[in-house]
């Protein structure tokens, strides 16, 4: 009896070994995956319902940005542009701190949509193919799209300079 019970003992420790296992190899998997693979995110908000105009707001990121150049797009010729930039956007967690943004361009985004409403973005470029977005809901990510505008929507719409306090705030929550 007493070696049907060491064995029965090792049995179940053999199996608890290997769930265990199991559950760790899987929990790394999801990590790899989070981390090094990019999902894709899409602003539904955006894509999906009709954007009558879109504020571009340009500026050094801060936490409490200082002012910025603001160009107003209703151009129904470049506003799709602009949409599309959010739809299927190549994305992974941010991983890095507010702090590595301070002094970069960034561009925030508050588009429009029909009923009065609007939806916020914006994007910090730590450099080329490198961006962080910060999305509505506050979680931020990482992204191989987008670029600075540098001006290149100023002639499409009207531009002027707003105080800090207009800048859509970017909020951080990391996903």
């Amino acid at each position: 009896m007493r070696d049907n019970t060491l064995i029965l003992d090792r049995r179940g420790f053999l199996i608890a070994l290997g769930v265990a296992a199991v559950i760790a190899l899987a929990a790394v998997g999801v990590f790899l995956i989070r981390h090094f693979f990019p999902s894709t995110l899409t602003l539904e908000e955006v894509t999906t319902q009709t954007v009558e105009s879109v504020e571009l707001f340009e500026y050094t990121y801060s936490a409490n940005p200082q002012g910025a150049s603001r160009t107003v797009i209703t151009s129904a010729e470049v506003i799709p542009e602009l949409t599309r930039a959010f739809d299927q956007m190549p994305a992974t967690p941010f991983d890095g701190e507010e702090r590595e943004l301070a002094g970069k361009p960034a561009t925030a985004y508050r588009f429009h949509v029909a009923g009065g409403q609007y939806v916020e973005v914006t994007q910090v470029f730590l450099g080329e193919q490198n961006v962080v977005v910060f999305w509505p809901n506050g979680e931020v990510y990482g992204s191989s799209w987008g670029r600075p505008f540098d001006g290149f929507y100023d002639e499409l719409g009207t531009t002027d300079t707003v105080p800090g306090a207009q800048v859509p705030l970017a909020t951080t929550r990391t996903p």
